[in-house]
């Protein structure tokens, strides 16, 4: 019943995927505000004989209940509970898992369950799961070089 619950907030914003919005979502009147927070990477000094050494990689938070909207890239995040799980090459651990929806316009709508370190493609783009905790999952993606 729990997580039938947790999922009645996001199938609200799943529902409502194709409206533009960067940013929708349902979140206890205690909890902070659904973000979708994007950093491009520092510049550090080029290293000797010059040379660009920018992280243009990007984090995007997502918290539970809402969704980002990248492009024609639409991810939803919720679900989000303890499970076991076995990264590649690893032993099965128990961590917070989360469940993501994803939308790439002119595609067929997919949902899949993520732990931290999956790895997964939608519309041209990698994304690494960078971590999930109780509110929100952080999604590393390539970002355009600046």
């Amino acid at each position: 019943m729990t997580r039938l619950l947790a999922l009645a907030p996001l199938l609200l914003v799943a529902c409502n995927m194709t409206d533009g919005a960067v940013v929708r979502g349902v979140a206890p009147a205690d909890a902070e505000p659904a973000s979708v927070a994007s950093s491009a990477g520092s510049v550090t000094a080029p290293p000797p004989g010059g040379g660009d050494t920018r992280d243009t990689s990007r984090t995007i938070v997502i918290s539970s209940g809402a969704q980002a909207s990248l492009g024609r890239i639409r991810i939803a995040a919720g679900n989000i509970w303890e499970d076991e799980y076995a990264a590649p090459g690893e032993a099965p651990r128990k961590g917070l898992t989360a469940q993501l929806w994803i939308h790439v316009e002119g595609e067929q709508r997919t949902h899949r369950r993520v732990h931290p370190g999956a790895v997964f493609d939608a519309g041209g783009r990698s994304f690494t799961v960078a971590s999930v905790d109780p509110a929100a999952v952080r999604l590393r993606t390539p970002g355009e070089a600046q």
